[in-house]
Order: C-alpha cells, then structure tokens, then sequence
C-alpha cells in the first residue's frame, strides 16, 4: 500500500495503479491519520466497482484497536448516514483534517474498538474521489462497504484481522440502507466474507414511498439529492414529472454540496414548488427507484433493523413494509422500535442492542 499523500481533496488512484487487474478491496493507498483514542486509523483507496461493473478507486478509514488481540481480529464495516454529494463532505477528509466533523464515526467506533473489532468506514462511491457519488443507489453503497470490509482483511499485517475474521455490518439511515443492501449482495458479490450479523438504524428502504413522504415535509431537498445521485449511476432516467425545471436544472450545483448546504438553500420554498409529483412505480424512473432500494431481495446473515417512533425523517412505518418485506423472502430480519426515539437519536438509543445482537444474532424473522 503505498503512502504518497493525494494532492486534494478528490484524489485518484496512482496513475500507475492498473485497477483492472486488482481483486476489489485491494487498497492501493494509504496513510495515517487523526482518530478515536486508542486506535490507529488509517486514510485509504481502495478497489471497487460501480453499478455497472467498471473498476473504481474508493476512499475510507479503517481503525485498528492499539490493544492485543487472541486471534484473528473481527472487522465491523461502518456506513453512515447522509453528508452530501460534494467531495468535501466524506468521512475520511474530515478525519484526516481533524475537523470535528465525524463525530458519528467517532462515537461508534469507539465501544466496537472496545470490543476488539477493527472498524472500517467507505466514504462511499464518489465522495472524496473522481465522480458524482451515487447517493442512495444500493448497489453503488453495497460494493462500497463489502470492499472497505474486504480492504481491513487485505491489510491484514497492519489491522491483525485475515480471511477467516467474522465480519458485521452496522449502519445508519443512507448507511442503514448500505447494510441492508450488502446484507443482499454480499452471496453473489463478496461471498467469501464470514458475515456474522447486520444492524441497520433507521435506513433508507423503499425510495418511492419515501420521496412520495419528503415531499409532504420540509426536508425535500433531500429529494434532489436523490436524483443527482441516481443520474450519477443512471444518466438515461428521466426526473422531469418529479421535479420542477428550476430543480432540474439546480442538480449540477447540488452535486457539490454537503447536504446542510442544499437545505439551506432551499428554505423558505414549498415542497410543491420543488417536487412537482411522487415518482410513479410502474415508470423507468419508478423500477430502477424500486430495484436499488435495499428491501426487496432476501438478506444472507441476520439483520436488526432498529427504529424510533418519533422519527420524522424516515417514518417507522417505512421499516415496519421493509421488514414484512425482507422476511417474505426468506431472509431473517428483526425490527426493534425506540420509543421516543427519533432519527438522529437512534444511534445512541439503541446502541446497545446493537453491539448485542453484532455478538449474539438472532436469525428470526419479526
């Protein structure tokens, strides 16, 4: 792995790094950087693959807990909830400056490194690296934290995990989904992985239903993040019966945004005036909506979805039609609600149900 530093913020892979012939989760960079007490963490690329197949270098972290270990370390993949599309919004920049920023990574890497696991984080496709990110597209967020798993067991000398280490899944809302959606595809595209157990706090599920409900709130700016995503992956689908002209036209600007920033902007509009209509599900937009959201396929490894009842982001109802969903194809999954709860609280309100079920899964269906 090498150790030159990138030149910015959206950096490449080394130009002699030929990331055809690498196995995906190959790390092809890396250095250290700021991050949780007691543990070194490391800034990193690594290979991956897009929605279509093409080879892509990937950012992320990965901590590794400064105490002993009996064995081969487990790896716990980390994916976390919406910061934006812009490269200045990824997890790892604003670790390797030190910023305050990760705040979410921070607080639960902390008890996983207490428990012996070496915690690896993908920024995800796009973020800190060449290319529009592709928010919300599963398949997109599933390959980049399968690989980000794959790159702690590559980095075996330095994290002290190897093939045979179990690994868990943990996430929350986009990254809740990003769980949801490795937990689907993991069989087919990382099967070699000893995948344990998933937990995925309140996560995005069902895109049309839930665009349908941003839009009747104040948060559907978030909406037209969605699209610049999905025109990232899918550039064919049209978003002119969803979105107003001025938003269509607005994509390319909120393609470099954090996602505070696009909010911000868009205050004081009404959700009429933006998102003109709900997707509608039998439309090209509306199945490739349905096909890359993380609740229609059967899940490998037991999952906990957890939620809390005063959510007003993703409403619990949307994991309750997941996890009916999920279980109708034959995958265990567990809903566990938080009274009180709501969407932003949801980590810490259920953290240690979590970190039991990572332990201790349970494969019934409920």
């Amino acid at each position: 792995m090498r150790s030159a530093p990138p030149g910015d913020a959206a950096f490449r892979a080394p130009a002699d790094a030929d990331l055809d012939k690498l196995d995906n989760g190959m790390p092809v960079w890396g250095r250290t950087i700021h991050g949780p007490p007691n543990a070194t963490t490391y800034w990193l690329l690594y290979k991956s693959e897009d929605v279509h197949g093409k080879a892509i270098a990937v950012s992320g972290v990965i901590s590794i807990p400064k105490q002993g270990a009996n064995g081969p370390r487990p790896v716990a993949a980390w994916a976390h909830g919406t910061t934006g599309l812009g490269d200045q919004c990824a997890i790892s920049k604003a670790l390797a400056d030190n910023t305050g920023n990760a705040a979410e990574f921070t607080a639960v890497a902390g008890p996983l490194l207490a428990q012996g696991y070496v915690v690896a984080a993908s920024d995800y496709e796009g973020l800190g690296t060449d290319g529009v990110h592709p928010y919300l597209v599963a398949t997109s967020e599933a390959h980049s934290m399968l690989d980000v798993a794959r790159a702690a067991l590559r980095l075996g000398s330095l994290t002290g995990a190897d093939e045979q280490s179990s690994v868990v899944l943990w996430g929350h809302s986009q990254g809740g989904g990003a769980v949801l959606a490795s937990a689907e595809a993991a069989p087919d595209y990382a099967g070699e992985l000893h995948l344990r157990a998933a937990v995925a706090a309140a996560p995005v599920t069902d895109l049309v239903d839930w665009i349908g409900y941003l839009r009747t709130t104040d948060q559907f700016p978030i909406v037209l993040a969605i699209a610049a995503g999905f025109r990232a992956a899918y550039p064919e689908l049209s978003w002119d019966k969803v979105l107003s002209p001025a938003a269509l036209a607005d994509l390319d600007r909120v393609s470099t945004e954090c996602a505070a920033d696009t909010m911000a902007r868009y205050r004081g509009q009404t959700a009429e005036s933006v998102v003109i209509a709900a997707p509608e599900r039998d439309s090209d937009l509306g199945k490739r909506l349905v096909a890359e959201s993380p609740d229609h396929s059967r899940l490998s490894t037991p999952t906990l979805v957890t939620h809390g009842d005063a959510d007003s982001l993703i409403p619990l109802k949307l994991s309750q039609s997941a996890v009916t969903r999920l279980c109708q194809a034959g995958g265990p999954a567990t809903l566990r609600v938080f009274p009180g709860a709501t969407h932003g609280s949801i980590i810490s309100a259920s953290a240690l149900d979590a970190l039991a079920f990572l332990k201790q899964p349970s494969a019934a269906c409920a």
